[in-house]
């Protein structure tokens, strides 16, 4: 029976950085298990790779913020050079959301970022694509952008492998039992594994971990995000920035010499990797006609759909078990994974070596926000 210290169920953003930071942080016997023959083939590997640091909740705009100076400044030792464009991003929008916006933009000039609420006519004025757009303002912050989702998450893994932590691919999870003297038996494809703790970073799948070891089922909600991809576009400037319609709920970006679009849709979904709903292209065609008019008849020469697992309040789930010692979450990171990511598995490194929280955040993600109060 193979021996471990930490037994990380999932080797998405989640899972892969809680290992490459529990290694870095001189951690052993550190073992990654991924149910798929190569990491990245759900979400992890099929999002927008857009960085974005600003939005509604200040606990994960703090995530955000750390998550991205990691991109920019990855540590001493990381494998090979990871590629980031600050494009910048565009958050069109009126009214409320609009006035929420100014408050993002306070948030972030206070932690040291450039954000500032502009115009809707300064917006239109810089980007072409935003002709017709009927947005009041947007928010504008410089530094967020798009980041290689495939050579962060290798990163991660080859960080932590280099540091001796293994990883096991192809290997699915069967059954969780005890294993005596606090630790679990994890029955795998490949054997079973006897961890001290188990590290639930399944993503979608986090439940069905969970209920393996009889541990609580917060409420996650896995749900289906569609992207739509056009060929090369002659007119397209690989500089443009993000622009993102929050009143409507949709967003692009240039990718490929073309463009990268998304509905921003959220359909509940079951964990599997889900197939593409050809009746979401029609919803993105109208949403575009309404907010990005000269966009609304592209032509996609590829779409795929993802899973991204959300919580009712958009904050992760991160932190020990409140009923299941020594099982540890790791979840919920609702799209915000490849932005996140080295921020995240700081943290719940951390929190899994008995550390400090560095940053106060664990309060705000901790399982127990989601106890019902007693009556």
């Amino acid at each position: 029976m193979k021996e471990v210290r930490f037994l990380v169920v999932g080797a998405g953003f989640a899972g892969a950085s809680t290992a490459f930071h529990l290694a870095r942080m001189g951690a052993k016997g550190v073992l990654v298990t991924e149910r798929e023959e190569a990491a990245g083939r759900n979400s992890s590997g099929l999002n927008a790779a857009m960085v974005t640091q600003t939005g509604a909740d200040p606990a994960v705009e703090d995530m955000a913020r750390r998550g991205a100076e990691f991109i920019r400044r990855p540590p001493d030792g990381w494998p090979g050079r990871l590629g980031f464009a600050a494009t910048g991003a565009l958050f069109l929008a009126s009214g409320e959301r609009l006035r929420a916006s100014e408050g993002a933009a306070e948030r972030a000039r206070a932690a040291g970022l450039e954000a500032e609420v502009r115009s809707g006519e300064w917006a239109r004025a810089r980007h072409a694509l935003l002709e017709g757009n009927p947005a009041e303002g947007a928010l504008w912050c410089p530094s967020d952008g798009v980041v290689d989702i495939q050579g962060l998450l290798r990163g991660f893994l080859d960080g932590a492998q280099a540091l001796g932590a293994e990883l096991w691919l192809g290997c699915a999870l069967q059954s969780i039992r005890p294993g005596g003297g606090g630790a679990f038996v994890a029955e795998t494809s490949r054997g079973p594994v006897r961890a001290e703790c188990l590290v639930n970073a399944a993503g979608a799948w986090s439940g069905a971990v969970a209920a393996m070891a009889g541990a609580a089922q917060p409420p996650l909600r896995p749900c289906r995000r569609h992207l739509f991809r056009t060929g090369p576009l002659a007119w397209v400037r690989e500089d443009w920035p993000i622009a993102w319609d929050v009143d409507e709920g949709c967003y692009f970006r240039p990718e490929a010499g073309g463009l990268l679009l998304s509905p921003c849709d959220e359909d509940e979904h079951p964990p599997a990797l889900p197939e593409a709903d050809a009746s979401v292209r029609e919803r993105l065609q109208e949403k575009l006609g309404r907010r990005f008019p000269r966009l609304q008849w592209m032509r996609y020469t590829a779409n795929w759909a993802c899973l991204r697992t959300l919580t009712p309040d958009d904050r992760f789930a991160i932190g020990w078990d409140p009923g299941v010692p020594g099982f540890f979450w790791v979840a919920g990171l609702g799209g915000h994974g490849a932005t996140c990511a080295g921020a995240v598995g700081d943290v719940a490194a951390r929190l899994l070596l008995g550390g400090e929280d560095p940053w106060g955040l664990a309060g705000a993600f901790s399982l127990g926000r989601f106890r019902r109060p007693v009556s």
